[in-house]
């Protein structure tokens, strides 16, 4: 029975991960990804896993470090961060901003930004920032200028 005396029941979302959506605003939830630990009629809790904590998962949720050496032989690591990669690639984009035409470069985002103004297919123009070896970044910046950004609505 739900907690207003109606005999309602909530299809449970447990185990389910939520990912916010970009136009939520409350600090508290604003870019998470919660893992659904329990939920029904009476309510729901989560735990956050997209922020660093200083709680350890199996000390705020013991129940789930039993779970996990339970289930260890079915665990695989998703992603593994290497700190290096990043540099490198760093490094590399350093290096094609600092080698490449930036005039050419500029001129390239100058027309992609113009055209994006008209009606006319912005491939060539893509194609032509990207030869001048304009980073995704400027060339997305280049056309966010123009159209903007999406934002998803909220619905509640």
């Amino acid at each position: 029975m739900a907690q207003d005396g109606s005999s309602r029941s909530v299809n449970s979302l447990q185990g389910k991960l939520l990912v916010s959506s970009p136009s939520l605003v409350d600090p508290n939830f604003r870019k998470t990804v919660v893992l659904v630990a329990h939920h029904d009629d009476e309510g729901a809790m989560g735990l956050v896993l997209s922020r660093p904590s200083d709680v350890a998962a199996a000390d705020a949720v013991p129940l789930l470090d039993a779970w996990k050496k339970e289930k260890a032989d079915e665990f695989r690591e998703l992603y593994a961060f290497d700190p290096t990669v990043a540099e490198t690639q760093v490094a590399k984009l350093a290096r094609v901003r600092r080698e490449r035409d930036d005039r050419a470069a500029r001129a390239a985002l100058r027309r992609l930004s113009d055209e994006a103004r008209g009606p006319v297919n912005l491939m060539e123009a893509i194609v032509e920032a990207v030869k001048a070896y304009a980073t995704l970044g400027e060339v997305n910046r280049a056309m966010k200028d123009v159209f903007g950004e999406h934002k998803e609505a909220v619905q509640w």
